[in-house]
C-alpha cells in the first residue's frame, strides 16, 4: 500500500530501509524512497519485501530539505541548474542550518555552509540567478509602513502606537528610499545611464546632507583599511564599497563571486566588481539618509527598433549628463519613475525626449499621464458612509443607497466555526484588530497584482460612481484593489485595500474604474480578533502591554522565518454596526498565541466594558480536547450520510445536561415578557418534542431553517417557535457547539442510497466506541466502517461473522429524518447492543451470483469505431490477440490499494459457492499481491483463474483465494480484448516467433490504440485495433512474422463467407485492370 515501510534490495544487491511510493502493476515494478539516503529507486516487485519489527528501531535520520531563500520563478529547474547543486552538495561535508519547517509541505528549509562557511544557498542563487530577492514576489506588493524597500523580503505589519523591538531593528537594517509624489518637478542630476529607459537620477533635496556623509565616510573607512572587513558577504547587504576611483560609498551587494563581489551604488546607480577586501560594514549612522538614486524611464518615447540602438544611448547620455535638468514625475511604478526631462539652460529645444526625436533614435510613445489642474475643482464622488469594518456587501449595500442598478462588487470570504486555516498576517492594529490572507491563494493574488500594476501603469483619471475601484497607495505608488469608505472635504477619499485590510487616505486622481476581471477574486483579507480563552464571548479585550508586544513579536518572527501560521475559527462576531470579527487563535508548529497569553488575561484586572456592543453571530467552536489517535464514546444524533453525521461526546452529558436547563429556565423567562428584536441568526427554537434548544437560523426563505448546533439536526421552524438570545444570556453563549460533525473513514464514494438510509435507521441514538483517525471532519473506526460492507439483501438481515456463522434478524428502527434532541440519551434496544460494537457484517455467499453480475456489468466498456486511446499491453494471448489496460491508471490504483487494505482480512471462500465464473479476489504467488479475479475450474486444493484487471490466468491455491465485497467491484474492470487488425488467417499463418516480436515491440510501451472495429465475444467487447509506438504501426511491424498460404492449399469448395472474401478480393483487383 502506498505509505507502507518495507525493505527494498536497490541495483547494487542491497537491502534498504525504503517507504512505497507507486505501484506499476502493468510493469511489476514500484517507486521506492530509501528513507535512510533519501533517494529514490524503481524496483521490480519480487525485490521488495515487508519490513521486519526490528528494523524499526532505528530512527530515520534524513531529512527533505529545501534552500532558503531559493526560488524556481515558477519554471522548474532546468538539468544544468540541478547538475551544478549536486556538484555543490554531493559527497561533501556541510553545515546545515534548519531555518523553519513547512508542515504543509513536509520539507525542511535550510541555509547550508561549505568550506570557509561559504553560504551555498548565496552561491547556487547568485550563479542561477534565483535567489528570493531577484523575483518580484508576493511580499513585494504588500502594503508596507515608510521605511520599507523592496529588499525587504519579511512580511510588513503596521502597528499602531509605536513599533516593535524586532521592527526597530529590521529598519535600521534598511535605507529608506527618497520619495518622488506623482506630479512633482524638481531639479536632479543624471548619475548613471543605461539608456534612455534605465537610467539613474539624484535630486539636490539631499545634496548638503550627502556631502557631510560622504565626508565622515571617508574619515572612517580611509584610515584603516583593515578595519570593519565583512569576511562573508551575502546578497542584499548594504556595505561600504570601495569604488574604482579610491572612495568609499554607500552599496548594496548584488552578486557573489569567487573572488570578486558585485556591488551597487544606492546614491548613484551604477555598478562595480570589487575585491572581497574592499566590502565594509556599514556604520548606523550612514543608514538613516535615505538612498539617492532613483531609477527613471523617459516618459512618452520608446526605441525604434526593438531596443535602444548604442548612437541612442551615447546620444542620450551626451544630452543628460553634468547639467541640472528639470525631472517632472508623471508615472511611478514598479520602483520606476516614469519622468519628463527638460534642460532649462537649453539654447534650443528642452524637452530632451523630443531631441531623440529629432534624431530618429525614438518614436511616440504615449505615457498617458494623469489628470492635473484639478484639485480645486468638485470632483464627482460615489456616495460614501463612515466606514466602521463592515463587510464588503454591506459596504456595498449602505453606499450604493437603495439605487437599482448593478454595482461592482468585491466578493467576501466567509468561514465556518472550526475551520483551520493557513494564513498569513497581513496588517495589525492591534490584538483585538488584525487581518489574515489565506496562504493558498498566495500565487492568485500575486498574478492578480500583476495584472493590476500593468493594466492601470498608464491610465487616466476618470471621475467615479462606484465604491469598488482601484486605488494608487499613497505611499509605494503601487495599484490595489479598494472600497471607498468615505469621503473628505479635499480632493481626497478614504479607502480600505481588501486584499491587506489596511485604511488609507489617498488623492481623488489617485482611483480607477475596476475592471470586471479584477472582480472574481474574493477579498483576500478577512477581519480577525484574538481568542480569549478566559472569556469566550468578549471581542474587544484589554490587552496588557506585555500581550500586546508578545503578539507582535509572535506574528513578526513567524513572518521572518517564512513559518506559515495555522488560524483557527472560534466564532463570528458583529457589532451593532456590522462590523465582522472572526475570532482566532494563531498557531505555529511550537505555540498558540492565545495559550501563550493566557496568564496575562488572568492577571488584567476587569475592565468596564466601553465602545460599541458585539455580539456573537456564531456558537463557539471547540475540539473538545479529541486528540487523534485516541477512542472516545460516543452517541449518534443526526445522520445525513455516511460522510455526514453528528455525534455528542458522552463525557459531556453533564455540561449538556445542565445547558438544557439554563436553556428551559431561560425559555419561560422570555415567553412571559416583550422582548425587543435582536439581529443576528441566533436563537432559541422549539423543537418537535415542545422543547427549546439552542439553534442558528439557516434560512429565511421560503421558510425559516434552524439548525440544532448540539445535535445537528436542521428543521422548518414557525416564527412562534423562535426566541431571541438576549445579551444577558453569557453563560449560554460560552457554552461550545456539543454536536460533532463526522464521517466514517475509508467509504467509497459512491455508496448507495440503500446503504445511507440504513445507516441512518441503524445508528442513529446509538452508542459507539469512536477512533478518531484524524480531524477536520472526524472519523470513526472501523467497527462502525463494517455496517457498509452489509450487502442489502433482505431488509434487516445481516450475517454476524464468528466461529458459528449465525444468521441474526434485526429489526430496524422507525426511519425518521430528525430524532428528537431529547431522545439522544434513550435507552437503546436488546438488538442494537448486540450488534453496534461486536458485529462484522459481510455478504452472504450463497448470494454470489449477485456479485457476478455485478462485476460483469462493470465490464462493459464503451468502445466505439475511430476511438484512441493511450494504453499498455498486459497479456498476450497469441500473435494477434492480446489484453489492453488504459494508461490512466487512477481507478487501476484505486483498486489495487483497497485490495492491498483489504485483501487479507476478507473471508475465506465456502468450497460449496465455488462455480465457474465466479468472482474473487487472489493472491498472486510472484509478487504476493491481491488481485480481483473470475474462476476458471477447481483441480484439487487449487483453481485456475482469470484476473480481469489483466487478463493474464494462473493457477492458484484455495487458500490464498478469498470472498469478493460489494465494495471491491465498484471500478470497472480494467482489461479488455484486442486483436490486431488487418490480418486474416485465409492468408497465411503465424511464424512460430510472432508472439515473441509481438512481446519485444510492445512490452512496457506506451501504445497508441485506435479502435476498428467492436464485436462480441463471450458477451464481452473485443476491438479490432490499430496500434502504434512512437511513430512505428505495430500492425505494419507484425506482417513479416506471417507465412503466406499456397494457392492449391486452398480448398475446393469454399465455404459462403470464404467465397465473400474472394469476391470482395476480385473485386478490389479488377479496379487495377
Amino acid at each position: 500500500m502506498i505509505g507502507f515501510p518495507c525493505a527494498a534490495r536497490g541495483s547494487d544487491g542491497k537491502w534498504y530501509r525504503s517507504v512505497l511510493q507507486q505501484v506499476f502493476p502493468a510493469n511489476k515494478v514500484v517507486e521506492v524512497l530509501n528513507v535512510d539516503y533519501g533517494t529514490k529507486q524503481i524496483v521490480h516487485v519480487e525485490n521488495v519485501r515487508p519490513l521486519a519489527s526490528e528494523f524499526f528501531r532505528m530512527p530515520v535520520v534524513t531529512y527533505n530539505c529545501s534552500l532558503h531563500g531559493i526560488i524556481d520563478q515558477g519554471v522548474g529547474w532546468t538539468t544544468s541548474q540541478i547538475d551544478y547543486l549536486r556538484t555543490l552538495l554531493l559527497f561533501k561535508t556541510i553545515i546545515a542550518k534548519f531555518e523553519y519547517q513547512s508542515i504543509t509541505e513536509g520539507v525542511y528549509y535550510a541555509t547550508l555552509y561549505g568550506d570557509e562557511n561559504s553560504n551555498i544557498n548565496n552561491l547556487f542563487g547568485s550563479k542561477e540567478s534565483c535567489l528570493l530577492q531577484c523575483e518580484k514576489t508576493h511580499v513585494d506588493y504588500a502594503i508596507r509602513p515608510s521605511g520599507y524597500t523592496r529588499n525587504n523580503t519579511s512580511m510588513p505589519l503596521k502597528r499602531k502606537g509605536g513599533i516593535d523591538d524586532n521592527k526597530k531593528k529590521l529598519n535600521t537594517q534598511l535605507l529608506p528610499v527618497e520619495n518622488l509624489s506623482i506630479g512633482s518637478t524638481h531639479e536632479a542630476f543624471v548619475q548613471y545611464v543605461s539608456d534612455p529607459s534605465a537610467f539613474w537620477i539624484q535630486t539636490q533635496n539631499f545634496a548638503k546632507e550627502l556631502d557631510e556623509l560622504m565626508d565622515k565616510m571617508a574619515k572612517m573607512y580611509q584610515n584603516d583599511l583593515k578595519a570593519d572587513v565583512v569576511k562573508n558577504p551575502t546578497v542584499g547587504l548594504y556595505c561600504a564599497a570601495k569604488a574604482e576611483d579610491g572612495e568609499y560609498y554607500r552599496a548594496i551587494v548584488t552578486e557573489i563571486g569567487n573572488a570578486k563581489v558585485k556591488v551597487q551604488f544606492v546614491d548613484y546607480g551604477n555598478s562595480e566588481a570589487i575585491n572581497n577586501c574592499c566590502i565594509k560594514d556599514l556604520r548606523e549612522e550612514f543608514k538613516k539618509l535615505p538612498q539617492l538614486a532613483l531609477k527613471c524611464t523617459l516618459a512618452d518615447v520608446r526605441p525604434k527598433g526593438r531596443e535602444w540602438s548604442q548612437e541612442a544611448c551615447e546620444l542620450f547620455t551626451k544630452i543628460v549628463l553634468d547639467k541640472a535638468l528639470s525631472v517632472h514625475v508623471l508615472v511611478q511604478a514598479d520602483g520606476c519613475h516614469f519622468v519628463k526631462l527638460t534642460d532649462p539652460d537649453a539654447q534650443g529645444e528642452k524637452d530632451l525626449a523630443k531631441l531623440l526625436f529629432a534624431a530618429g533614435f525614438a518614436e511616440k510613445n504615449d505615457t498617458k499621464r494623469l489628470s492635473k489642474g484639478k484639485t480645486n475643482s468638485q470632483v464627482a464622488l460615489p456616495s460614501t458612509v463612515q466606514y466602521t469594518g463592515m463587510s464588503f456587501q454591506h459596504l456595498n449595500a449602505a453606499i450604493s443607497g437603495g439605487i437599482e442598478r448593478k454595482c461592482a462588487t468585491f466578493k467576501e470570504q466567509m468561514f465556518s466555526i472550526g475551520s483551520i486555516l493557513d494564513v498569513n498576517v497581513s496588517y495589525i492594529e492591534s490584538p483585538n484588530d488584525f487581518w489574515c490572507q489565506l496562504v493558498q491563494s498566495t500565487g492568485h493574488l500575486k498574478l492578480l497584482m500583476y495584472d493590476m500594476q500593468t493594466h492601470y501603469r498608464n491610465s487616466e483619471f476618470q471621475p467615479l460612481v462606484e465604491t469598488a475601484c482601484a486605488a494608487r497607495h499613497p505611499e509605494n505608488g503601487m495599484w490595489y484593489r479598494a472600497l471607498i469608505v468615505q469621503k473628505r472635504e479635499t480632493p481626497h477619499v478614504d479607502v480600505l485595500f481588501i486584499d491587506y485590510g489596511q485604511t488609507e487616505t489617498v488623492s481623488v486622481f489617485d482611483l480607477r474604474k475596476i475592471e470586471k476581471d479584477f472582480l472574481s477574486l474574493p477579498g483576500q483579507a478577512f477581519r480577525c480578533s484574538l481568542f480569549n480563552p478566559v472569556d469566550p464571548t468578549s471581542a474587544i479585550n484589554d490587552w496588557t502591554e506585555e500581550a500586546v508586544d508578545r503578539f507582535h513579536t509572535f506574528v513578526g518572527t513567524a513572518a521572518n522565518s517564512f513559518v506559515i501560521l495555522k488560524c483557527t475559527i472560534y466564532a463570528v462576531m458583529y457589532s451593532e454596526q456590522k462590523i465582522v470579527f472572526n475570532i482566532v487563535d494563531l498557531e505555529t508548529p511550537f505555540e498558540s498565541i492565545c495559550t501563550s497569553l493566557v496568564n496575562l488575561v488572568k492577571s488584567t484586572p476587569p475592565k468596564v466594558p466601553s465602545g460599541p456592543s458585539f455580539r456573537l453571530d456564531t456558537y463557539y467552536y471547540s475540539t473538545h480536547n479529541v486528540k487523534t489517535g485516541t477512542e472516545e464514546q460516543v452517541i449518534v444524533t443526526s445522520v445525513k450520510n455516511v460522510r455526514h453525521f453528528y455525534c455528542q461526546l458522552q463525557r459531556n452529558a453533564d455540561t449538556l445536561k445542565d445547558l438544557q436547563l439554563k436553556v428551559a429556565i431561560l425559555c419561560a423567562q422570555l415567553q412571559r415578557v416583550t422582548v425587543p428584536p435582536v439581529f443576528g441568526t441566533l436563537c432559541f427554537a422549539k423543537y418537535t418534542d415542545g422543547h427549546w434548544y439552542r439553534g442558528q437560523i439557516k434560512a429565511t426563505k421560503p421558510s425559516i431553517q434552524v439548525h440544532f448546533v448540539d445535535y445537528g439536526d436542521t428543521l422548518e421552524v414557525v416564527n412562534s417557535d423562535l426566541l431571541p438570545i438576549p445579551k444577558e444570556a453569557s453563560e449560554i453563549m460560552a457554552v461550545p457547539v456539543q454536536a460533532l460533525l463526522c464521517s466514517l473513514s475509508d467509504i467509497p464514494d459512491d455508496i448507495p442510497l440503500e446503504a445511507n438510509s440504513w445507516f441512518e435507521t441503524s445508528s442513529t441514538e446509538g452508542e459507539f466506541k469512536a477512533l478518531i483517525l484524524y480531524q477536520g471532519k472526524i472519523q470513526v473506526n472501523s467497527k462502525i466502517k463494517k455496517l457498509f460492507e452489509l450487502e442489502m439483501l433482505t431488509e434487516g438481515t445481516v450475517v454476524c461473522q464468528d466461529s458459528t456463522s449465525v444468521e441474526i434478524t434485526v429489526k430496524p428502527a422507525q426511519a425518521r429524518t430528525n430524532v428528537s434532541p431529547t431522545q439522544a440519551y434513550a435507552e437503546l434496544d436488546d438488538a442494537k447492543h448486540i450488534t453496534k460494537d461486536t458485529m462484522s457484517f459481510v455478504p452472504k455467499t450463497s448470494h454470489s451470483k449477485t456479485l457476478t453480475d455485478s462485476l460483469e456489468r462493470k465490464s462493459q466498456h464503451e468502445f466505439h469505431e475511430g476511438q484512441q486511446l493511450d494504453v499498455y499491453i498486459t497479456a498476450i494471448t497469441d500473435a494477434q490477440i492480446f489484453w489492453c489496460q488504459s494508461a490512466d491508471s487512477e481507478e487501476l490504483d484505486q483498486i489495487t490499494e483497497s485490495l492491498a487494505d483489504k485483501g487479507e482480512a476478507a473471508d475465506s471462500m465456502n468450497l460449496c459457492s465455488l462455480s465457474v465464473g465466479s468472482p474473487c479476489i487472489a493472491l498472486y504467488s510472484e509478487d504476493q499481491l491481491w488481485y480481483r479475479a473470475e474462476i476458471l475450474n477447481k483441480t484439487g486444493d487449487e483453481v485456475s483463474l482469470f484476473f480481469v484487471d489483466y487478463g493474464n490466468k494462473s493457477q492458484v491455491k484455495l487458500s490464498d483465494v478469498r470472498q469478493i465485497t460489494p465494495e471491491m467491484i465498484q471500478n470497472p474492470v480494467q482489461a479488455f480484448l484486442c486483436e490486431l487488425q488487418g490480418f486474416d488467417s485465409l492468408e497465411g499463418s503465424w511464424k512460430t516467433s510472432a508472439e515473441d516480436e509481438l512481446s519485444v515491440l510492445t512490452a512496457d510501451q506506451l501504445l497508441q490504440l485506435t479502435v476498428c472495429k467492436v464485436t462480441k465475444e463471450d458477451d464481452k467487447p473485443k476491438c479490432y485495433v490499430r496500434l502504434e509506438c512512437e511513430g512505428q504501426i505495430i500492425n505494419e511491424s507484425m506482417r513479416n512474422q506471417t507465412i503466406k498460404t499456397c494457392p492449391d492449399e486452398i480448398p475446393d469448395e469454399p465455404s459462403v463467407e470464404l467465397q465473400q472474401v474472394q469476391l470482395k478480393l476480385l473485386t478490389a483487383n479488377s479496379k487495377f485492370k
